[in-house]
Formats: structure tokens, C-alpha cells, sequence
């Protein structure tokens, strides 16, 4: 806990440490919980005289993590702490919070969707000795990104069970914090590719989506994959005018969508057999269900 006597400068120095500590994975959960129930407590107290004599502690918890919080590039999830920073600050710093500085090279998250995987990659570069926080808010800058692009094309799965399975590694301790951040590092290239990959397939992220689902699980020759594209981009141009305002709640327009799926992929090769032609047709048919709402409404718009 930061010194509460300590000068104001040194209870930012203090205050910038401790929220850096409580940033590893084996304090963070317990940390939050220490402060939503010491919160409670106040507010179950007040306004008991008795209390008063433990505010600027109160103050240090919430501000402590305020800054957790900012460093992680997360948003405040509490109105209590909120409450208590904005209020009860003076109690322990004559500053305002504000004048704890984060610096960072990595950017805020609010226009995260913005920026490319390359782009990311030369910000991390210039980060040359992270710090937990770094490691922290690279993490959650990826994972704003990586949802989206399943979302989008849901065979992407398997990039997003391998972050997972990355963030379970490092909350476990398999990695220090600055290991932690050069594998983020290394998973950014893999995603950097797969953003770039139907740019040299010659397809939109919409067709490419279409593209994978046929695909999946099945030997193509270089001639049968480029017949296959061909019927991605047909299949989608097939079906627009079917996926109208609430399409999903008709039966008739449903069932119209299925038509034309299934029209379009009679076009497929013969690497198809029966089952693999079923298995593609539902995976294709759930992928349009999921991501198009219809009037021109999707995951892709």
C-alpha cells in the first residue's frame, strides 16, 4: 500500500508502482475484489465517525485501481470507484489524478478497429523494455481486434483458441511479463498475415470468408480452388437481394436463401462427395445466418 504520509510527488511515484504490481495475473482478481469490498464497506459505515480515520487508504485502493484500469487501456467498470476518485482524491493528494502520467507507445483502444496489424507491430517495436502494463494493454488491444476478425470468419477459431491458450500460459506464470509481450509480439505477425491473406487470394473479407468455410477440410487442386473462389463471389451475389429487412424470422425467405446456396454450390467439384457437400452447404448457410442481418446490415457493414 503506498505511503500515505509520503509527499505528493512520491505518493504518485508510489501510487505508479503499486498499480504496476497489482497488474500480474496472480493479484489482479484478488486486488479488484479487495477494493469493491472495502467500497462496500464505506458505504454500509458512513456516516460512522469511525471510518473516517481509514479514507486516504480507501482513496490509494481506488486510485491504485483507476490506474490499473487507464495502463491495461481498459475503461472504468465502477461507479463506486469513480465516485471515490472524483470526490475523495484531496484526501490524499493535493494534485489532481490526472497528473499520474501514463506513458505508453501502444495506443488507446478507442479506434482500435482502425489500425492494422502492421501498423500495431511498428508501435510495439518501439517499446523496448515493457512493463507489466504493456504486456497487460497489448493483450486487451489484440483481443479487440481478434473478435471482429472471427466474427467475420469464423474459421479464424483457431488463432483465437491459441491467444486464449497464450493468456492462460502467462497467468500461470509460464511467462514473465516482457516474454509475455514479445509472444503477443510474434502472434501479431500471424495476425498481420491472416489480415493480408485475401488480398493475395484476390477476394474481400466477405468473399474470403465463403472461401474458408468451402474449403475447409478438403484437398483442392490449383484449378479446382480457383473454380471454388468463383463460387464464393457468385454465391454472394446470388443471395443479396434474399437476405431483406428480418429475413431470418421469415420461413418462406429462409428457405429461399437455402435455394439459392444450394443452387450455387452444385457448381462444386468433384473433390466434393456427398458429405462433404453437406457439410459445406450448412457451414455456409450458419455463416450467412450469423453474419448478415439483412437490408444490407452485416458483421462486414
Amino acid at each position: 500500500m503506498p505511503q500515505t504520509t509520503a509527499s505528493d510527488f512520491e505518493k504518485l511515484k508510489l501510487l505508479d508502482e503499486a498499480s504496476e504490481l497489482m497488474l500480474k495475473p496472480d493479484l489482479t482478481s484478488e486486488f479488484t475484489g479487495r477494493v469493491r469490498q472495502v467500497n462496500r464497506l464505506f458505504k454500509a459505515l458512513m456516516p460512522d465517525t469511525r471510518a473516517l480515520g481509514f479514507i486516504k487508504q480507501r482513496v490509494a485502493m481506488n486510485i491504485i485501481y483507476v490506474q490499473m484500469r487507464h495502463k491495461s487501456g481498459l475503461e472504468i467498470d465502477d461507479s463506486d470507484v469513480l465516485d471515490v476518485v472524483r470526490k475523495q482524491v484531496n484526501e490524499l493528494l493535493d494534485e489532481a489524478i490526472e497528473t499520474i502520467y501514463i506513458g505508453s507507445n501502444l495506443p488507446d483502444p478507442v479506434d482500435i478497429s482502425a489500425i492494422d496489424f502492421d501498423a500495431l507491430g511498428e508501435m510495439v517495436k518501439r517499446t523496448a523494455k515493457p512493463r507489466i502494463s504493456d504486456a497487460e494493454k497489448l493483450k486487451n488491444l489484440i483481443e479487440l481486434k481478434i473478435g471482429p476478425m472471427v466474427e467475420r470468419n469464423r474459421t479464424r477459431k483457431d488463432l483465437q483458441e491459441k491467444f486464449q491458450a497464450l493468456i492462460e500460459e502467462y497467468n500461470n506464470g509460464a511467462y514473465t511479463a516482457e516474454q509475455f509481450f514479445d509472444e503477443l509480439k510474434k502472434f501479431i505477425d500471424e495476425l498481420d498475415e491472416e489480415e493480408r491473406r485475401g488480398v493475395r487470394e484476390g477476394l474481400d473479407e466477405e468473399e474470403l470468408a465463403i472461401f474458408d468455410l468451402l474449403c475447409q477440410g478438403i484437398e483442392l487442386s490449383a484449378k479446382e480452388r480457383e473454380q471454388v473462389k468463383a463460387i464464393a463471389q457468385q454465391l454472394l451475389i446470388k443471395i443479396r437481394d434474399d437476405l431483406v429487412i428480418d429475413w431470418r424470422k421469415k420461413q418462406q425467405a429462409k428457405a429461399r436463401v437455402r435455394d439459392h446456396i444450394q443452387a450455387v454450390l452444385d457448381d462444386l467439384p468433384q473433390s466434393y462427395d456427398s458429405d462433404k457437400w453437406n457439410n459445406v452447404f450448412e457451414s455456409v448457410y450458419q455463416h450467412v445466418y450469423q453474419a448478415y442481418r439483412g437490408r444490407g446490415e452485416s458483421v462486414y457493414h
